[in-house]
């Protein structure tokens, strides 16, 4: 049976609700969909108020690459911003939680994560994220405390408020995906 990618989003956008707290409703979905470049991506209208969620076209056919896409989007859809400069917090959150979604079997996770580390849009913010050793009810307080409920709006004072963190490690989580900052100290 082939994978149904909308009802796949709202199982994994469910699952993040209950675990991270309820995502900006205001948002609806349009059909998930593939397109040519050798990522996923969620793009977001915050115009009309849509999420539109492309998979690279290179894993259709492959469900377990699929999963994985669409359960990483789906925490971008919790507090969607119109950018693909994502904080690391933010984008660690999404590669950590889909690594250990409900269908992720232990030996895919592997794959991934080696898969990943020649990568450090992905690894860097993953790596940096781990080390928060983050709960869920962490993460629901700073989603609830972050300016306008956006992962994207977090600083690093919230950070070690929320974490108890060093601050290089919590500035390290605002860097924005292809670009960097100076560590506070």
């Amino acid at each position: 049976m082939a994978l149904n990618f909308d009802h796949e989003l709202q199982i994994a956008v469910n699952s993040y609700e209950i675990r991270y707290g309820a995502r900006d409703d205001r948002f609806r979905f349009l059909p998930v969909s593939f397109h040519a470049f050798p990522y996923a991506q969620t793009l977001v209208d915050d115009t009309s108020f849509t999420l539109q969620i492309k998979l690279d076209q290179a894993a259709n056919g492959q469900d377990e690459r699929l999963k994985f896409q669409i359960w990483h989007e789906a925490v971008h859809c919790l507090a969607p911003v119109r950018s693909m400069e994502t904080l690391w917090f933010e984008e660690g959150l999404a590669v950590y939680s889909c690594l250990y979604a409900p269908h992720m079997t232990r030996d895919y996770r592997r794959r991934c994560i080696k898969h990943m580390k020649p990568f450090p849009a992905w690894y860097a913010p993953y790596e940096a994220f781990k080390k928060l050793k983050a709960t869920d009810e962490q993460i629901r307080v700073i989603h609830d405390r972050a300016p306008e409920r956006k992962f994207d709006l977090i600083t690093p004072e919230l950070i070690i408020d929320v974490f108890g963190v060093k601050p290089t490690l919590a500035s390290s989580l605002c860097n924005r995906l292809g670009t960097t900052r100076e560590a506070k100290t």
